[in-house]
């Protein structure tokens, strides 16, 4: 169940018609998850700085059920920084946030996804 969150001060006409689509394929790729379990939410328009400047930023939030570990989020972080940069946000303007998730406290299809990894 991984879930991608982009905040970015990208306006929304830069964004490509098929990002979301993209991003999916990106998500799938860097957690070795199938793609019909991605949750993709970008949120242009944004106020936001980075370093005081207002050029293209963003913030990533990366939220998977089991930890992925250090080398497997280097990998995964060089992957949505890639894709970022499709929007003209450069590495040096954005975080990628890792947040690691419990089964129990994500609830889909009816149940949980407790005993999932």
């Amino acid at each position: 169940m991984p879930i991608l969150q982009i905040l970015t001060n990208v306006t929304e006409d830069n964004i490509p018609k098929d990002y979301l689509t993209e991003l999916t394929s990106v998500l799938a790729e860097a957690t070795k998850k199938e793609k019909k379990y991605m949750c993709i939410h970008v949120s242009p328009n944004q106020k936001m700085s980075f370093g005081g400047s207002t050029a293209p930023c963003a913030i990533a939030n990366v939220i998977c059920l089991g930890q992925q570990g250090v080398e497997e989020n280097k990998i995964i972080t060089k992957l949505i920084t890639a894709a970022l940069g499709k929007i003209n946000v450069t590495p040096d303007r954005m975080y990628v946030i890792f947040r690691d998730i419990a089964g129990q406290d994500v609830g889909y299809n009816n149940t949980t996804c407790a005993g999932v990894s």
